[in-house]
């Protein structure tokens, strides 16, 4: 049970780390959104970005609390018993909030460049950072997150 706790928080401190004051700066820096897609697909797959990004660990962080056990449709999908499940789960709470910690530096060096979809009024080329290793460390970031969390 304790393990189930500290895997509860430290989702909820990976997906709320990325969230600070860089979201209010953005605008003030770069300029407002002038741009947003404009196609059938773009707008068709803008909300989808939502779903792995926003609702999954939106449910868990709200369900874990409300539910007194875990449900049965899910018990096909946990790992394996064994001595070192407790271990995986822990490492995997370290694996999360690394990645949390690694997406706040990247906004950070974005600042007011960040947007998901849309263009900014004043965009600005990014070669520091994280940017001067890997070309994009979002994507790298969420690959690293399924590997090890």
């Amino acid at each position: 049970m304790s393990v189930s706790f500290v895997v509860w928080i430290s989702t909820l401190i990976g997906f709320i780390l990325p969230q600070p004051a860089q979201k209010r700066a953005m605008s003030q820096s770069n300029g407002p959104v002038t741009e947003w897609p404009t196609s059938f697909a773009g707008r068709f797959i803008t909300p989808i970005h939502l779903i792995p990004t926003v609702l999954l660990p939106t449910s868990y962080i709200i369900g874990y609390p409300l539910l007194p056990r875990q449900p049965t449709f899910l018990v096909p999908f946990n790992l394996p018993q064994s001595e070192y499940q407790d271990l995986l789960r822990v490492g995997a709470c370290v694996g999360c909030i690394a990645t949390g910690y690694a997406l706040s530096v990247v906004f950070d060096t974005l600042a007011g460049n960040l947007h998901f979809i849309a263009v900014r009024e004043n965009p600005k080329l990014v070669s520091t950072g994280p940017y001067a290793v890997v070309r994009h460390p979002l994507y790298s970031l969420v690959i690293a997150s399924h590997l090890f969390a």
